[in-house]
C-alpha cells in the first residue's frame, strides 16, 4: 500500500512484480494454509487460485482483521497528509524544492507508478492550495498510484 515503495521498486528494476502488500499476502497465506490443513486433515493442500484465493476466503480474512486494516489505513492517511503538507510548506519557502522532491518525469510505461506518484503530488501542491486532508485521502492516493502499476502489470502478462 506504499506508493513510494512501489516507485522505489520500479527504480530498482522490479518491473515484473505486481504491487501487492507483502504483509497482507504473508498473513493471508499463513492463515489460509493453516485453515486448509485443518479442513483437509493433513491431506495435500489445493493451492490453485480458485481454491486458495477464493474471494469468500479473502473477504472472511479481511473481516476478521478489519481493526488492523483500519489502523493501517489511518497510518497511510497520516503519512500521506504529512508528506503532502511538508511538500507544500517546502514549496512555499522555495518553489524549486518541489522539483527535487517530486520531479516532473516523462511517462515511462515501465514505471507508471513513479509518473503518477510524482504528478499527483505536484498537482496537489501547485493546483490545490485549499486542499485539506480528509479521512481516507491517503488510501485514495495510494489506490490511484497502485492502479497505474496494476494496469501496466496486467498489460505485460
Amino acid at each position: 500500500m506504499n506508493p513510494w515503495e512501489v516507485a522505489r521498486r520500479e527504480a530498482n528494476g522490479f518491473l515484473g512484480q505486481a504491487p501487492v502488500s507483502e504483509s497482507f499476502m504473508k498473513a493471508y497465506c499463513e492463515e489460509r494454509t493453516y485453515g486448509l490443513r485443518l479442513e483437509g486433515h493433513g491431506e495435500v493442500l489445493d493451492l490453485s487460485a480458485d481454491s486458495f484465493f477464493h474471494l469468500g476466503s479473502v473477504l472472511d480474512w479481511v473481516q476478521e482483521h478489519r481493526d488492523d486494516i483500519r489502523r493501517d489505513a489511518g497510518e497511510v492517511d497520516r503519512l500521506f497528509c504529512g508528506h503532502r503538507k511538508q511538500l507544500g510548506d517546502d514549496y512555499d519557502k522555495n518553489p524549486s524544492a518541489l522539483d527535487r522532491q517530486a520531479p516532473s518525469v516523462p511517462l515511462d510505461h515501465q514505471r507508471p507508478a513513479t509518473f503518477v506518484l510524482n504528478h499527483l503530488l505536484r498537482m496537489l501542491v501547485l493546483e490545490a492550495k485549499a486542499f485539506h486532508c480528509k479521512k481516507n485521502d491517503g488510501l485514495d492516493f495510494c489506490h490511484a498510484v497502485l492502479a497505474s502499476r496494476l494496469r501496466q502489470h496486467d498489460n505485460a502478462g
